[in-house]
């Protein structure tokens, strides 16, 4: 019985000779590292057309929504998006991070003072004020 069943080797060595089963190796190696399946370009992926739109369109409609909940919200689509990607969607379509939005200025802002000048101030007018200073004041030690 054990005459009948050879080991795989034994079998093969007839039909398969060495080279032939190096060359079928190369090639299967080669294959799985040739990447000629997926033609793409160097750097990132572009982001769709469609997300991009959605993108800018909740953050105009929803003003409170920040960059993690437009992600969210992307997500309970199915779209998988980064956070930066947002971010980095929104910078060119002028929309400010969710806290900014609503108080964006134009122009140039800056305080005048109104009246003349006020003296410096002298040593006399600084207050410092520490917990020692303020038990010692109560018990009326100093």
């Amino acid at each position: 019985m054990a005459q009948i069943i050879q080991p795989w080797h034994v079998l093969l060595a007839g039909l398969v000779t060495p080279d032939a089963l190096l060359a079928w190796h190369r090639s299967l190696v080669a294959g799985k590292w040739d990447h000629s399946k997926t033609p793409r370009g160097p750097g990132r992926p572009v982001v769709m057309k469609e997300i991009e739109t959605l993108i800018v369109r909740f953050a105009r409609e929803s003003p409170n929504w920040g960059y993690r909940r437009v992600e969210g919200a992307l997500a309970n689509l199915g779209h998988t998006v980064a956070r930066t990607t947002v971010a980095n969607i929104l910078k060119p379509n002028d929309i400010d991070p969710a806290p900014e939005r609503g108080k964006k200025r134009r122009g140039v802002h800056f305080s005048v003072p109104i009246g003349p000048p006020s003296p410096p101030s002298s040593c006399a007018d600084v207050t410092f004020t520490s917990p020692e200073l303020a038990s010692s004041a109560r018990n009326g030690s100093a």
